[in-house]
C-alpha cells in the first residue's frame, strides 16, 4: 500500500508538470518568445477591468455575443450603478423564467503557453435560479485559443472556471489559478449567467505567471518531479 500511494503521489506530480511545462518543442519555444515579447507578468492584463467606460450597453474593450439558446427572448445585461465593488458601475447579466438566448460578454488577451494564469474578479449574486430548460452557470471563466483563432480543448463551454453560483450573496471576490495549455495564443476571460435571476461583476483580473520551477529525477518506472528543496526520500524513490 505504501508503494502504491508513493506511486500515485509521483504520477500526479508528474502530470502537474507536463501540463505546466507542455509539449510543443520548436512551435512551443518559438510561441513563448513572441508572447513574451508583449505579455507583462504578473500585472493585470484586462482592459477597462471595473467597467468604468462604455459604449452603449457594452463596457469598452469587452464585447458581448451570442452563446446558445434557440429562442429570440434575449437576457438582459448591461451597466449597474446601484451596486458596485468600486469606481461608478459594475456589469450585470440577467436572466428571467423564459429567457431563450444567453450572452456571454468577453474580451481576449495574448498569453504564453506553459506558464501560469490567475484570473479573479468580484462578484455579487441576486435570486440565481436554474428553472426549467436552463442551465445552472454562473460565474467567469477562461478558455483558451490558439494560433488559428480554434479553441485549443474544446470539450466544455470553458477551460478554468469558478464554481458554481446559485442564490443570493454579498460581494465577494472568486480566484482561480491555472495552467495556460501548449499551443494556446489568447485566453478569453469572459462572464457567464444561464439562470434566472442578477449575476452582477466588477473588478476582474487576469494575470501571467512564470512556472514552477521543476526539478526532474529519472528512475526506471517513474519520473519523479519535485520543487527546489523538496526532493522526495531517496528510500521512497527507491522502493
Amino acid at each position: 500500500m505504501a508503494l502504491r500511494r508513493i506511486i500515485q503521489s509521483a504520477l500526479v506530480v508528474l502530470v502537474c508538470a507536463l501540463a505546466l511545462a507542455g509539449c510543443g518543442g520548436k512551435d512551443r519555444k518559438q510561441g513563448i518568445a513572441e508572447a513574451l515579447a508583449k505579455v507583462p507578468l504578473d500585472s493585470n492584463l484586462v482592459a477597462n477591468p471595473s467597467f468604468e467606460r462604455w459604449v452603449g450597453a457594452v463596457p469598452a474593450d469587452w464585447q458581448i455575443e451570442y452563446f446558445e439558446g434557440p429562442g429570440r427572448i434575449e437576457e438582459y445585461y448591461g451597466k449597474s450603478n446601484d451596486f458596485k465593488k468600486s469606481g461608478q458601475f459594475s456589469f450585470y447579466l440577467r436572466g428571467v423564467f423564459n429567457t431563450d438566448r444567453w450572452m456571454l460578454l468577453f474580451q481576449k488577451i495574448p498569453v504564453i503557453p506553459g506558464y501560469r494564469i490567475e484570473f479573479a474578479a468580484e462578484i455579487k449574486t441576486d435570486g440565481l435560479e436554474k428553472m426549467k430548460k436552463q442551465q445552472d452557470r454562473a460565474n467567469i471563466y477562461v478558455r483558451f485559443y490558439g494560433k488559428d483563432g480554434k479553441r485549443v480543448k474544446s470539450r466544455s463551454y470553458a477551460d478554468a472556471f469558478t464554481g458554481r453560483l446559485h442564490g443570493t450573496s454579498d460581494w465577494r471576490r472568486y480566484e482561480t489559478v491555472g495552467n495556460i495549455p501548449d499551443g494556446a495564443r489568447t485566453a478569453e476571460i469572459g462572464v457567464i449567467n444561464e439562470m434566472n435571476g442578477y449575476l452582477y461583476v466588477d473588478d476582474v483580473e487576469l494575470k501571467v505567471s512564470a512556472p514552477m520551477p521543476w526539478r526532474e529525477h529519472k528512475t526506471r518506472y517513474v519520473d519523479f518531479y519535485y520543487l527546489e528543496g523538496h526532493p522526495f526520500p531517496p528510500q521512497a524513490m527507491e522502493q
